[in-house]
């Protein structure tokens, strides 16, 4: 009894032993392929990567467990040329896998073995001209983070986004003029998600209602930082449902009509807003977007919004508003001036009439302040309590009197 106990011992030990060396074969040919397929030579830094005495755990890039298997695979801005190859499936404990800043073409692969190849993987970083049509459509469960930024890739975007990274916490694909499709309306399955950055790609869609039923999303990014993007349609007035919201940028898009009067209502997490360049986009500014307390930016350049702005502003927390180019008139609030920790304030191109209210020269940490291009009128007041400014403008508007010996 004892001896058969013994000998049941040894032999898992044996196996777990043919076992871990078969993983450690497995690893090691991996990591040969893509050391092999990369130009591994003229890598950036390739400190062991050819040195057969070495540990791949004391690899220049790699990440291991306390088991010695692979688990991070870091390789960011290490000029990599080539192709990725499939041997990479071998890196069966892999979790991340960081490939950005490189010069990566081809096909991204698809492993055909998800069960077990590469099934743990949750970050995934590459960079390239890399074909990724065929991988954004088969299952890749573990994934929680794709960061393609500024990455080359070539694609589109569809519904089986949803079935095929049902664990998705963060999308960024943003600066990828080749990545295509649209903003899939099943995104509503993806209650995980946190963060969707869709700036300067060529995704050609409306906002679907699906996107207001994101319970964990803290940040949203949809249109173009410089060109008309292809993001059309209206604003869903249930963007108010994303109470976690922190970031919301929405610009150069071919988006109409105006926003919803209670736009942003009771978004307390609202830290930026950058609603820019949306030239179809118009209406009047609704209250609801000057009662956000924790907001730090507020820019509304070059849409066409117009009418007064609202009396009352509960924005204590505002260090940054531009609201230039648009069609807004009326008077100024005066209870802009009680805002004191604001740096730049830009309402220059608009129609605003009457006086400057003194309170707006008693910013104490104003740096950039222009009134430009409006149709202001009366006498400027003391400014000797703008002690920080740099750059002031009040240019081409009806002003008169003496300039104040401050």
């Amino acid at each position: 009894s004892n001896t058969m106990t013994i000998m049941f011992v040894l032999l898992l030990l044996v196996s777990f032993a043919l076992y871990s060396r078969a993983q450690s074969s497995d690893e090691n040919y991996a990591l040969r392929a893509l050391f092999n397929d990369t130009d591994g030579f003229n890598w950036r830094n390739n400190l062991n990567w050819f040195n057969p005495t070495v540990p791949p755990c004391n690899f220049f890039g790699i990440l291991c467990s306390a088991q010695q298997h692979i688990i991070g695979l870091h390789l960011d801005s290490n000029n990599l040329r080539g192709t990725l190859p499939r041997e990479l499936s071998l890196l069966s404990y892999l979790v991340t896998l960081n490939l950005s800043s490189n010069a990566l073409s081809g096909t991204m692969p698809v492993w055909p073995n998800v069960g077990s190849a590469l099934s743990q993987v949750r970050m995934l970083n590459v960079d390239g001209p890399l074909d990724m049509k065929a991988f954004l459509v088969n299952p890749h469960h573990s994934v929680t983070i794709i960061d393609f930024t500024n990455s080359s890739i070539v694609g589109w975007i569809n519904g089986s986004l949803c079935t095929s990274f049902p664990n998705l916490n963060e999308l960024k694909v943003s600066q990828n003029i080749g990545l295509g499709g649209v903003i899939p309306s099943c995104l509503d399955e993806l209650d995980l998600l946190r963060e969707i950055n869709l700036l300067d790609t060529s995704i050609t869609s409306t906002i679907p209602r699906a996107l207001c039923s994101l319970p964990q999303l803290l940040s949203l990014r949809l249109g173009s930082h410089s060109q008309l993007s292809s993001i059309s349609g209206v604003l869903p007035s249930c963007l108010n449902s994303l109470s976690e919201l922190i970031t919301l940028h929405i610009q150069h898009t071919q988006l109409v009509g105006v926003l919803p009067l209670d736009f942003l209502s009771g978004m307390q997490n609202l830290f930026n807003i950058n609603i820019q360049n949306n030239i179809d986009l118009t209406g009047t500014l609704p209250a609801s977007l000057f009662d956000l307390p924790n907001l730090q930016t507020l820019l509304l350049e070059g849409n066409d919004f117009y009418g007064a702005l609202p009396d009352q502003w509960n924005l204590p927390s505002l260090m940054h508003i531009v609201l230039k180019s648009n069609r807004l008139d009326g008077p100024l609030p005066s209870n802009i001036g009680s805002i004191d920790q604001i740096l730049l304030f830009d309402f220059s191109f608009n129609l605003f009439t009457g006086s400057i209210p003194i309170q707006l020269f008693e910013l104490p940490y104003v740096e950039t302040f222009n009134l430009g291009n409006n149709d202001l009128a009366g006498y400027l007041p003391d400014m000797t309590g703008m002690q920080n400014m740099i750059q002031f403008s009040i240019s081409y508007n009806r002003l008169t009197g003496p300039l104040p010996l401050s």
